[in-house]
């Protein structure tokens, strides 16, 4: 062959072994899958979220995946469940769901776990030569989030709640716990000039608060403790003061109900028991700390009114009693009380996907890339609501009213409901009636609920 030929081929030979070697490793968007930059709808339904609150993240993702449109649908929570079941029977529905931290076991089945990773088209704008803007499109496998991530960036109830045979169910934006919420003018009134630490200062103050008139009519409530019908979520109240004196909700494995078992301590003692004696005893009338009754309005009525001094309830409430209280209401937030650990009970919300999306891969990256810290504190901001990210706990922990709850989340814990926690806390509502009604007594009662609860599992 002349040289002539060889100086003519070498150039070409050269061009073609690059090709081939930039095609083996990966580059130029040949790489793409077409599927990966078609246009996508995630359809994600909720309860609580306003469609406005999670638009700021939405924005943020569509930066850089402009081909995915996420449409947010607010649903009245008593229509939610049933609207869910009926869609799904029709394999429509949403591609994202929230359900709620104790719904998992029921709702398992419904839903499509974290992958390992996903794979996704990131489109983003350069410049050529600083004058002609072009797309950049970039095809990406990136590891999805591993149970000790899990454990590590969220606080610790979340792991318990949203993993199931070894598989993330769900990841939240948020987490709530319940406060002391007080009125400071009632409390000034009495000369009580601090909240109470404790139990021993709770129970005087309640005693010190409450005024009733000649027909032992209650005016003036203490606190909103006792029944079940006029308290907001008197169940979660009752569920703080059973972990608060240890009671073991289910046994070790996991899918025992176990209520009233005795105290390892002490076996003559039945911290079940104990709580819900605590509890309902404020709605007895021959006890010393009477001060509340079924025939009374809603607590958080009667608090927003300025005749309830000490009321149970979580963040969410804030925005509603600044509503109803017309911002003319003098109360202050403080930690629970303190019993024999520092504990508080857990309620919030888990992203979820369905089973039936054909685009787990792109719901899940969504999903993932909302509850980051640098993503979600958006959302918190906008909210007001508290974190469950441990990242951000300290800088929310200087905002006045949010530090009990972000605090509090760090000791929160949380207990399998089984799979159809709205009959398990029918049962628990049954209970308190039970025993303030005096058709049973407080073991025995409990005993029941632990037996119908356990019917659930």
């Amino acid at each position: 062959m002349s040289k002539k030929i060889l100086f003519i081929l070498g150039p070409i030979a050269l061009i073609a072994i690059g090709l081939i070697l930039y095609s083996l490793i990966g580059g130029g968007e040949t790489k793409i899958p077409a599927d990966a930059t078609k246009p996508k709808k995630l359809v994600y339904w909720g309860v609580f979220n306003e469609g406005g609150d999670l638009t700021d993240i939405i924005n943020s993702y569509k930066a850089t995946h402009p081909n995915i449109t996420i449409e947010y649908r607010k649903l009245r929570p008593e229509e939610y469940e049933q609207a869910l079941l009926e869609a799904w029977a029709k394999d429509e529905g949403p591609d994202i769901f929230s359900i709620h931290n104790n719904w998992v076991g029921k709702y398992q089945d419904f839903i499509a776990p974290l992958p390992s990773s996903t794979k996704m088209a990131y489109y983003s704008k350069t410049k050529t030569l600083g004058i002609k803007e072009e797309t950049k499109i970039e095809y990406k496998e990136t590891p999805s989030l591993k149970l000790t991530d899990l454990q590590n960036n969220f606080v610790e109830v979340v792991y318990q709640d949203a993993v199931a045979d070894g598989k993330i169910y769900g990841l939240p934006l948020s987490m709530d716990t319940l406060a002391l919420f007080y009125n400071r003018d009632l409390l000034n009134q009495a000369k009580i000039p601090l909240p109470p630490t404790n139990y021993d200062e709770f129970l005087s103050d309640v005693s010190k608060l409450t005024v009733l008139d000649r027909e032992g009519n209650v005016v003036q409530a203490g606190a909103a403790l006792g029944t079940a019908n006029n308290i907001p979520r008197a169940t979660d109240i009752l569920f703080l003061f059973m972990l608060q004196s240890r009671t073991e909700m289910i046994d070790s494995s996991g899918k025992k109900v176990n209520f009233t078992h005795n105290s390892p301590e002490d076996p003559s003692k039945y911290p079940g028991v104990l709580a819900l004696d605590f509890f309902t005893q404020f709605a007895d009338k021959n006890k010393e700390v009477y001060t509340w009754n079924e025939d009374l309005p809603d607590a958080l009525e009667l608090f927003t009114q300025g005749k309830l001094a000490f009321f149970f309830a979580y963040s969410y409430q804030i925005p509603i009693i600044e509503q109803q209280g017309q911002g003319k209401l003098n109360y202050g937030i403080t930690n629970i009380p303190e019993l024999n650990q520092e504990v508080n009970y857990a309620n919030y919300w888990l992203e979820t996907i369905s089973k039936k999306t054909p685009y787990t891969n792109e719901a899940w990256d969504f999903i993932q890339f909302a509850t980051k810290a640098e993503n979600v504190t958006k959302y918190l901001n906008k909210t007001n609501k508290p974190t469950v990210l441990k990242a951000l706990i300290p800088q929310q922990a200087e905002d006045s009213q949010l530090q009990y709850f972000v605090l509090s989340s760090l000791v929160a814990k949380s207990w399998y409901h089984g799979k159809d926690p709205n009959l398990m806390e029918q049962y628990i509502n049954d209970l308190i009636d039970n025993v303030v009604k005096g058709k049973l007594e407080t073991k025995e009662a409990l005993q029941l609920a632990q037996k119908l609860i356990q019917q659930t599992y």
